[in-house]
């Protein structure tokens, strides 16, 4: 027989929250939350309800934008040494897609510089090195055992490469 009043105060705890408002029913909720549908349907008053829905509406929608932030973040950091990166950002990203934004020589095996900042430099001696040219898209993925792999839209081939900068 308790335990039927417990049961039955914890039922009526949550309705004890609701409170009258006019014809309006509005549950008790934090400062500057907006209400869910569920309280909008609730309410019996049709102007009173359009009004709750026109909050939903108004709401702002969820930003999509920080779904995208890591991928930003990881591609940013994609090929830098696992200890040059903060430990929160050592995962990364299959592979990454950018074009040329200038090809130089370097000391030892040319140089590629990319729009997104990021300089690699070739360090295999392969035919593709001669190919690269500005504007030119290249993906540049992990390679099978270590190291990366560079290869370019519309040439046959692939240049192993390590991040400069």
């Amino acid at each position: 027989m308790r335990n039927r009043w417990i049961v039955g105060i914890a039922v009526i705890a949550p309705v004890a929250m609701v409170q009258i408002a006019g014809a309006q029913i509005v549950r008790a909720q934090p400062a500057g939350a907006a209400p869910t549908l569920e309280e909008c349907r609730a309410i019996q008053d049709g102007q009173a309800r359009l009004a709750c829905y026109d909050g939903l509406a108004a709401a702002p929608p969820p930003r999509p934008a920080a779904q995208e932030e890591p991928r930003q973040r990881q591609e940013r950091n994609f090929g830098l040494a696992e200890e040059r990166k903060p430990r929160a950002e050592r995962a990364e990203v299959d592979e990454l897609r950018a074009k040329i934004a200038a090809v130089r020589p370097g000391a030892s095996g040319k140089v590629v510089e990319l729009d997104n900042g990021q300089v690699w430099r070739i360090t295999s001696s392969g035919r593709l090195q001669d190919w690269l040219e500005e504007g030119q898209t290249v993906t540049i993925s992990r390679g099978t055992l270590s190291g990366y792999r560079l290869r370019a839209d519309k040439v046959t081939g692939m240049e192993t490469v390590r991040r400069v900068r």
